[in-house]
């Protein structure tokens, strides 16, 4: 049987029966194969683990929609959303917040917010409404101003410092500057944990 295996297009035995109307006697383990047996445990623990890291994978993501009214989210509750709804997007005024709770689960390492938003412009030039971030009541981000020039809403991802988070519930704050001098636009709150 080895000989047989080294060779290329080689026979493989195969067991037939006329009848398998109860299933496969090709099934039956006549010959106790420990290699095999550890191909199948090996295999049915990696889908055990993708299954497990794609549930983990929907639960680490938390996510706003403000381009809808009212606001949609999924694991993520708005305590607090001082924006206003208007056509494809929601705005804030200056020292408008929005608060946002989620779970950080204890395997999370790694926490990064992504803000798609933009600055309303003043004609004929660009808008000020720098936005600060902070999680747990702590600063992380203080008056940046969306880039983009108040054409087109950006992406903008910035990272949590790992020094601040805590499993279990926490918080987000999204606060716009008391100097504001036009309105930020908010279309979408994402936050990714990651291991």
């Amino acid at each position: 049987m080895d000989r047989l295996s080294e060779m290329q297009n080689a026979p493989k035995p195969v067991v037939l029966s006329p009848d398998q109307s109860e299933g496969d006697i090709a099934d039956i383990p006549f010959f106790p194969n420990p290699k095999a047996e550890q191909i199948r445990r090996a295999e049915e623990e990696a889908r055990a683990d993708q299954i497990e890291k794609e549930q983990s994978a929907a639960l680490s993501t938390s996510v706003a929609d403000f381009t809808v009214s009212p606001t949609t989210s999924k694991n993520i509750t708005l305590v607090r959303n001082d924006s206003t709804f208007r056509d494809n997007h929601s705005f804030l005024d200056r020292n408008g917040q929005v608060v946002a709770d989620f779970n950080l689960q204890a395997s999370m390492k790694t926490v990064k917010v992504t803000i798609r938003g933009l600055v309303s412009r003043l004609e004929p030039s660009k808008g000020y409404a720098p936005i600060s971030l902070l999680y747990n009541g702590q600063q992380f981000l203080q008056d940046f101003n969306q880039p983009g020039g108040g054409f087109d809403p950006n992406d903008t991802t910035f990272q949590v410092p790992p020094r601040l988070l805590t499993p279990g519930t926490s918080k987000l704050t999204l606060q716009v500057s008391p100097n504001a001098q036009s309105h930020f636009w908010l279309y979408r709150l994402e936050i990714q944990q990651s291991a």
